[in-house]
C-alpha cells in the first residue's frame, strides 16, 4: 500500500484541504458563539465617549446661555399689537390696535 502520488496529487490534496480550513473559519465566522444577546445590542466604548462628549456640551452652552431652549414668554394678548409709530394719514399713534 506504499504507492506513490504524482506531484499533482499532492496539490490536489492541499488544495483540499486549504478550501476544508476556509470553509470551517468561514462557518466559524459567520456563526460565532454568541457571549450573549445583549452585547450586541450594545454601543461601543467610542460611541458612548463621544454621546457624553456631545451632550455634556450641549449642557454646558445651555447653562452659558449660549443655547437658548427655553422659549421666548410672550408678553400681552395674541390679538393686539403694539405700535409705535405714524400712520400715513394721521398723527402718530402709541396705542395697543386691534388686529381684525
Amino acid at each position: 500500500m506504499n504507492e506513490q502520488k504524482s506531484l499533482l496529487t499532492y496539490l490536489v490534496e492541499a488544495l483540499d484541504r486549504y478550501c476544508a480550513a476556509r470553509r470551517r473559519t468561514a462557518q466559524e465566522q459567520a456563526f460565532p458563539k454568541r457571549p450573549g444577546r445583549l452585547r450586541a445590542w450594545l454601543p461601543s466604548r467610542g460611541n458612548v465617549l463621544f454621546t457624553l462628549l456631545v451632550v455634556g456640551g450641549l449642557l454646558r452652552a445651555t447653562s452659558a446661555g449660549a443655547l437658548p431652549l427655553k422659549a421666548p414668554a410672550l408678553a400681552g394678548d395674541s390679538s393686539t399689537i403694539s405700535y409705535q409709530g405714524r400712520l400715513a394719514d394721521g398723527p402718530s399713534l402709541d396705542q395697543k390696535l386691534a388686529l381684525c
